[in-house]
């Protein structure tokens, strides 16, 4: 036995549980239910043939399948339609349909079908007056806002695409002559001018001052030629070459012989030679000669051949014996006092047409030295101080 208070086990025909202490109430006796008998009930009729019924005690529990089930006053059960079929109702009338079969249209309580709310895929949609509506959305397959496949845009179906219109040819020089203005437009303003503006930022030209050992000297610098004056009058050369310029590092080489460093900053446009600062005073100044690396070479030997050309004369041989020595510098060769071999000297050595000699010698940088012998023979030295 179980106690119903604590659920604990305990022996059959106990009267109070041994765990909890509660009173054990005996279980009912429960008898087993005994199927009824049925009864047998016989019916002799008149006729030769003996017919036995047996009835049952209890109806049976559910009709044969597909029969209607019948109730206790022995009317059949009311059943479930097949599928598809209308709903009876209690009056025997067939309940109206809730949902119409796939495809078909709704019917409203007055039999009529109702009106279709969306038409089948691909179908214009019906307005109420029964005409079609305009298509919201393109056929399936097809995108939106574009005509059908293998039709150009904006165009009707079935339509050849017009010919498009050439442009003129005034048009087309037109934009080609503008493209090109722009482009050498951009051309000058970002590559042309900032090399221009840097070049002249960085070009060592002009008269430069510096405060010298003996006071203050001037340097003129043009196209590579510089010339050196100790004074403000600047009418006596103290040196005179060419000059050559690698970024800011400047080399001076005179035509004596010298060579001399110097360093250019253009920032300031100022020139550092042997400690001394030369500040640019005038950026226009210029030379009218012009000097390099080859010029006195060049004068030696035209000197030279103005020489040998002047002793062919034989009254410029006579004068030459007999002076046997001559020194031209300063404006000598300007002078009206030459005689016949420095008359005949001037016009080989083409010293009337050449002003970078006649600037040298006449501001007492150069100067030439002859020496004539009896026998014709001669030496000749030019130089520059």
């Amino acid at each position: 036995m179980i106690c119903k208070v604590c659920g604990a086990e305990v022996e059959d025909n106990s009267a109070f549980c041994t765990s909890c202490g509660a009173k054990i109430e005996p279980a009912p006796e429960v008898k087993p239910e005994v199927a009824p008998e049925p009864v047998r009930q016989a019916y002799d009729d008149d006729d030769d043939d003996e017919k036995t019924t047996i009835i049952e005690n209890s109806q049976a529990a559910a009709a044969p399948m597909g029969q209607p089930q019948a109730n206790p006053f022995g009317q059949p059960m009311s059943q479930q339609p097949p599928m598809g079929q209308p709903q009876a109702n209690p009056f025997g009338q067939p309940m109206p349909q809730q949902q119409p079969p796939m495809g078909q249209p709704q019917a409203n309580p007055f039999g009529q079908p109702m009106p279709q709310q969306q038409p089948p895929m691909g179908q214009p949609q019906a307005n109420p007056f029964g005409q079609p509506m305009p298509q919201q959305q393109p056929p399936m397959g097809q995108p939106m806002g574009q005509p059908p496949y293998g039709q150009p845009m904006g165009q009707p179906m079935g339509q050849p695409k017009p010919p498009k219109k050439p442009m003129p040819k005034g048009a087309k020089i037109g934009i080609i002559a503008g493209i090109a203005a722009v482009a050498i437009a951009l051309i000058v303003v970002f590559v042309v001018l900032p090399l221009i503006n840097k070049s002249k930022k960085s070009e060592l030209e002009g008269l430069y001052v510096a405060e010298g050992y003996w006071g203050e000297e001037y340097v003129i610098l043009d196209d590579g030629t510089y010339v050196v004056y100790e004074d403000e009058k600047m009418d006596e050369i103290y040196e005179a070459g060419y000059y050559t310029q690698d970024d800011n590092n400047v080399t001076f080489n005179s035509i004596d012989g010298y060579t001399t460093m110097g360093t250019y900053d253009d920032s300031e446009n100022n020139l550092t030679v042997n400690g001394a600062v030369y500040e640019c005073k005038d950026e226009d100044a210029e030379l009218d000669i012009e000097l390099d690396a080859s010029y006195m070479d060049t004068l030696k030997k035209n000197v030279d051949n103005a020489i040998m050309t002047s002793l062919a004369n034989e009254a410029a041989y006579d004068a030459a014996v007999y002076s046997g020595y001559y020194y031209y510098s300063d404006d000598a060769l300007d002078s009206g006092y030459l005689d016949d071999f420095g008359k005949e000297f001037v016009e080989n050595l083409g010293y009337e047409n050449d002003t970078t000699l006649q600037t040298l010698m006449r501001q007492g940088y150069v100067y030439i030295d002859i020496y004539v012998y009896s026998d014709g023979s001669y030496e000749v030295y030019v130089s520059a101080y």
